[in-house]
């Protein structure tokens, strides 16, 4: 059996993903600036405190420490997201762990996210 796909009405939070890139300051030092890569459609589920497994597609994605969200989208053609970024949700900050492009199919992905400030 293979992988279940999200049905489309379970995507029904917004969220925001932003890069972070460092820019010169002028004065030898180097300065963060977030760069918004767009609003998406995605499905958030909060972990409980203690699954420090993100196994909730079979063992798709091993242990990552403890992750205290899962977020599914639908694949982005021409964006890419990576362990760098993070996600605004709710006026939240989740900084992304990992993502799964599902079974290489270019359909979903499955973002394994901590909660931080």
């Amino acid at each position: 059996m293979g992988y279940r796909w999200t049905p489309t009405g379970e995507f029904n939070r917004r969220i925001a993903i932003y890069s972070t890139t460092e820019q010169p300051d002028g004065e030898g030092g180097r300065t963060k600036t977030q760069i918004k890569l767009g609003d998406f459609w995605a499905k958030v589920e909060p972990l409980t405190g203690t699954e420090s497994v993100f196994g909730l597609w079979k063992g798709a994605i091993q242990r990552y420490g403890e992750v205290t969200h899962a977020v599914r989208m639908r694949y982005q053609p021409g964006v890419t997201i990576d362990g760098t970024m993070t996600i605004e949700y709710a006026g939240r900050t989740l900084n992304i762990v990992s993502v799964l492009d599902v079974e290489e199919a270019h359909k979903e992905l499955l973002i394994a996210a901590v909660e931080g400030v």
